[in-house]
């Protein structure tokens, strides 16, 4: 089969690579689309803690079964599957609560993996993973907007664990996938209005069509004055930092209103920054940061989309073939042509 290698940080090419056998709990998947995270970005360069070289990466990515371990259960030859990273112990503290995502056994294969990240991942025609971290795609839904299916479950994890109130003021930081996510389903959950912040003109023009209420061109609009004009007295109630910018976990802090909350999604590459600390007790705020896509939040996001009052399937902006590879890793870590989510079609 055809895969992406990625031997050390800075080395990587599309190699021939030989067929995954699945293990007794797994399933083999021909996998059909694998899109690029911010974290790929990092695991490239060195940047991305835990990662497992070499190895093949991506972590999310569609396909369709075409075979199951003895011990695997619920699947078909043939089923249209999204995935989740994590297929973590299951029985330590951190499992047991559904905070797989932060296993204490992280990276000791091979009671646990994170796919793509420690072991071999979807940049590849084939891919074997346990069947737990495997969800059906709904019908009707293509295998590249499956691709979203993963990041979608990491916005709605972490806002379940920070809590959107009816009518809640939503601050977003950064329109990429994860971003422009979160924004959709803070709607989706009650929030009020949601203004979301980013430099590039074009991704604040998708993200006003995927809903957003106010949009704010970082370097050239005045947040303060947007947000005055709106009647955003006293600040947000809920900021979230979803770019992976070092800058703006600080900047979250300092905005959002007292007694609110902050919620930290971007991963910012080894990165820090300065940030008002003494907010956090002073004025009450409470902060969350959640790592991927953990207690089941992926199914959870699958069966919102089937209600069909979310439609995301424009923030995937640009295809290429697998063997692309290296053009489309450049288009997505340069922004070019207005580039959001760029996925490859396996």
């Amino acid at each position: 089969m055809r895969a992406v290698w990625v031997e050390k940080p800075h080395s990587y090419q599309v190699v021939d690579y030989a067929e995954p056998e699945p293990g007794a709990e797994d399933v083999l998947v021909r996998v059909r689309a694998c899109s690029f995270c911010g974290s790929d970005i990092h695991l490239i360069e060195g940047k991305l803690p835990g990662v497992v070289y070499p190895l093949i990466p991506g972590h999310e990515w569609t396909g369709e079964v075409v075979r199951a371990g003895s011990r695997a259960e619920g699947f078909r030859p043939g089923d249209r599957v999204a995935t989740e990273s994590h297929a973590a112990c299951g029985k330590c503290s951190n499992c047991l609560r559904g905070y797989y995502t932060i296993c204490e056994n992280y990276g000791r294969r091979p009671v646990h993996r994170q796919v793509g990240i420690t072991s071999n991942g979807g940049f590849a025609q084939y891919c074997a993973v346990p069947a737990k971290v495997l969800h059906r795609l709904p019908e009707g839904m293509s295998f590249t907007a499956g691709t979203l299916m993963t990041t979608a479950g990491t916005a709605v994890v972490g806002l379940e664990r920070c809590g959107v109130e009816t009518g809640d003021r939503v601050l977003v930081f950064g329109a990429g996938a994860i971003g422009l996510l979160t924004m959709q389903f803070a709607r989706f959950r009650g929030a009020g209005e949601v203004c979301i912040v980013d430099p590039v003109a074009s991704r604040l023009e998708l993200a006003r069509k995927l809903g957003a209420e106010v949009t704010v061109q970082a370097g050239k609009d005045d947040l303060d004055a947007v947000l005055e004009g709106r009647g955003w007295r006293g600040g947000p109630d809920l900021v979230v930092e979803a770019a992976g910018v070092a800058a703006l976990q600080g900047e979250a802090i300092r905005r959002v209103r007292r007694g609110g909350r902050v919620l930290l999604l971007g991963i910012a590459g080894g990165e820090s920054a300065p940030a008002p600390l003494n907010r956090v007790p002073l004025d009450q705020i409470t902060i969350y940061g959640v790592r991927g896509e953990g207690d089941r939040s992926v199914e959870r996001a699958i069966r919102a989309y089937r209600t069909a009052r979310i439609d995301s399937s424009a923030i995937n902006t640009h295809v290429f073939r697998l063997d692309q590879f290296t053009e489309a890793f450049e288009v997505f870590r340069m922004k070019k042509d207005g580039a959001v989510k760029v996925v490859l079609e396996c």
